[in-house]
Parts: C-alpha cells; sequence; structure tokens
C-alpha cells in the first residue's frame, strides 16, 4: 500500500495503468471523517505555455535553491 493521489495516474504508461488498484485509506478513528491528502507546494506551468518570457519572468520570482556542498 503507498498513499499517493490520482493526479499520479495522468502520468503512468497506459500498460501500468491496467496493472494498478486503488482503494480509500482505511479508517483509523471512526470518529474523524474521511479525507484525501495531496501535496499542495508544486507549481505547474505548462510546457506548451505560449507566453515563454512570462514563464520564465515567473520562475525568476521563486527563491533559488541552496545546496549544501
Amino acid at each position: 500500500m503507498y498513499l499517493m493521489g490520482n493526479f499520479l495516474v495522468a502520468n503512468l504508461p497506459e500498460d501500468m495503468q491496467q496493472k494498478m488498484g486503488y482503494f480509500q485509506f482505511p479508517s483509523i478513528n471512526p470518529e474523524v471523517g474521511m479525507a484525501e491528502d495531496a501535496p499542495m507546494d508544486t507549481l505547474h506551468i505548462p510546457a506548451k505555455a505560449r507566453t515563454r518570457k512570462m514563464r520564465a519572468d515567473s520562475l525568476s520570482l521563486l527563491p533559488k535553491l541552496r545546496t549544501s556542498n
């Protein structure tokens, strides 16, 4: 069992989609309502967006990644 959202399905190859099964995560505490979890810390820019400069300008506003060596 792996917690993931249905957003993953669109990126799976057709033959893999036929092998995947889905079910609602089991209730742990019946007093707590059921919900779905999905990442909310993403930014999506369509690959075929018509405004190349606007994409670059938007990305330049994001903080730069810092990596430690």
